[in-house]
């Protein structure tokens, strides 16, 4: 009965992202760009111990199908297991975003986060609250400016795992994935885009074995600028490579 009510939890939080993507992407009013982005990210998870980890991952992003580069973003972080269903974490990122091939903003990132797994069966759940604190300043003919603006955002993700020619995930394992992530501004400088990202994803993922797992997601992203009545919508291929280095006994 419990596990009942948690996923139906679950359900009604991904009908309400659903719901407000449609909402956003509808609306008569609003000037949406549309576009198409090409994401290669390596995440590593590195065991400390019995209940620590090192988190790191970096990414190259491109747009208009391999056109340019977009943006370069590098994140660390330590989490810490609480029990085998909650993990609390935090860390830092910095993020450079190009434009023409060349830097025109720099990101400095604090983040904050809360881990809880679920599985019921051959169903993996991973719910993730994140905090980020923003910071960033435009780059000029190669110069960091002083002028600088900050943002915090929450980001909630909800992920689904499915094994499809294995009860579980374990070597030689190819999986579905679906999920969802919503993302929200708040802040003096927030202005219009209280409402920041949207990404609803679908994709396929092979486990090698225990150290290795690749993953090739379909993202469809809403994002809003912080301009009144302006959005930006891409399709999004997103392929990853997770690489898992247990502490040896």
């Amino acid at each position: 009965m419990v596990l009942s009510s948690k996923y139906s939890f679950l359900f009604i939080v991904c009908s309400f992202l659903f719901f407000c993507s449609a909402v956003f992407s509808q609306t008569s009013e609003n000037k949406i760009d549309h576009g198409n982005q090409q994401w290669i990210q390596y995440y590593s998870r590195i065991g400390l111990g019995k209940n620590f980890t090192l988190l790191n991952d970096a990414s190259l992003r491109v747009k208009d199908t391999f056109g340019g580069l977009s943006l370069v973003l590098v994140r660390s972080g330590l989490a810490y297991s609480v029990s085998e269903s909650i993990t609390v974490a935090g860390g830092g990122c910095v993020t450079f975003a190009l434009t023409d091939n060349k830097a025109s903003r720099f990101e400095l990132r604090g983040w904050e986060e809360l881990f809880f797994p679920l599985r019921s069966g051959r169903f993996y759940f991973s719910n993730r609250l994140r905090m980020e604190q923003r910071y960033f300043r435009k780059i000029t003919e190669g110069n960091i400016t002083a002028d600088d603006s900050y943002f915090n955002r929450l980001r909630y993700r909800l992920y689904v795992t499915i094994p499809l020619n294995h009860k579980t995930m374990s070597a030689k394992t190819i999986a579905l994935n679906v999920g969802d992530e919503v993302m929200v501004n708040f802040g003096s400088q927030v202005k219009y885009n209280v409402f920041d990202t949207n990404r609803l994803l679908a994709g396929l993922s092979y486990q090698f074995n225990e150290q290795w797992l690749i993953t090739l997601n379909y993202v469809l992203q809403l994002s809003h600028p912080n301009v009144p009545l302006s959005f930006e919508q891409n399709d999004v291929l997103w392929f990853s490579f997770t690489h898992s280095i247990a502490k040896k006994s």
